[in-house]
């Protein structure tokens, strides 16, 4: 990390405010290549990697085992002390599913919940939380944040996170996020942490017409750029659209894949972007993806 970005984090840190004029810096040192915003050249492709993370696992058993039990690479997020997270979390290894920490972070609304982080913890209790969070959901390689409008707004805050992550190897964090503010996947790319940021929510709208609708534009976003990563929810209407629809991805050009491999694939992809160079990149989109 750059002796500029640990000043700015101190300086947050001490204030407690976080500037405009910080999170300009930060997008400037570390831009976000996302799929609406045109910022990643697009290379010619016939194939493409979706992951979809479902959230806030752990509380409804009959249900959940439903989503664990989804066909393909879904990868499952359980909020921590949940009394069905460890049994379900087995189920989902045991599958071949991979498993993440849904930890909850503190909300501009703020809601409480058990195991969240929030912006009057001191490091300690902060980092104590993060270790208890990862000790409460068995097999967990990465961590995503639930809620978090306020806490992945702070600098400071998202640094102790990342040094915490650090020290669990082969954690990744993906930033879900919930505000346009945040600045948690910059600063998980500052620390050279495997890491992504979600592109669609599914199921803002639990119509399964826009499920639909929602689901198309994942994949358009990944046709577009390679990749992309969905957040969903244990809804009924949200598992028995995937139960349908995740069978006939098979042949489609577009893959589903761990959270894990699409970050790898991500930073394939970059790398070849930036090979290739923007005069060369052709986009090839199927007319079945647009939307």
């Amino acid at each position: 990390m750059s002796l500029r970005l640990r000043q700015l984090i101190s300086r947050e840190g001490q204030s407690g405010i976080i500037g405009l004029s910080l999170r300009f810096f930060l997008l400037l040192l570390f831009p976000v290549a996302h799929a609406d915003e045109g910022v990643m050249p697009v290379v010619a492709r016939t194939h493409a990697v979706i992951a979809i993370i479902i959230d806030d696992l752990g509380y409804h058993p009959e249900l959940d085992r439903r989503v664990v039990r989804l066909p393909g690479a879904v990868t499952c997020a359980f909020l921590p002390h949940t009394p069905y997270a460890p049994q379900l979390a087995d189920l989902a290894d045991a599958l071949g599913k991979e498993v993440m920490l849904h930890l909850p972070m503190e909300s501009v609304e703020y809601m409480n919940n058990p195991g969240m982080l929030n912006v009057n913890m001191d490091r300690q209790s902060f980092a104590r939380a993060v270790r208890d969070g990862l000790a409460s959901v068995p097999h967990a390689s990465g961590i995503n944040n639930h809620m978090g409008s306020l806490l992945t707004q702070s600098p400071l805050r998202m640094q102790w996170l990342m040094d915490e992550i650090k020290l669990h190897r082969g954690i990744y964090f993906v930033d879900s996020y919930t505000s346009v503010q945040s600045v948690a996947w910059q600063i998980a790319a500052a620390n050279r942490l495997p890491s992504a940021r979600r592109d669609v929510f599914l199921d803002n709208n639990r119509d399964p017409a826009m499920i639909r609708a929602q689901f198309e534009r994942l994949l358009a976003s990944a046709w577009k750029n390679g990749y992309a990563i969905a957040i969903a929810h244990p809804y009924p209407e949200t598992v028995a659209f995937l139960e349908a629809k995740l069978p006939a991805l098979a042949g489609s050009g577009i893959e589903l894949v761990p959270v894990s491999r699409l970050i790898e694939r991500r930073t394939t992809i970059t790398a070849q972007a930036v090979d290739t160079g923007p005069e060369e990149n052709v986009a090839l989109i199927p007319a079945s993806a647009t939307h």
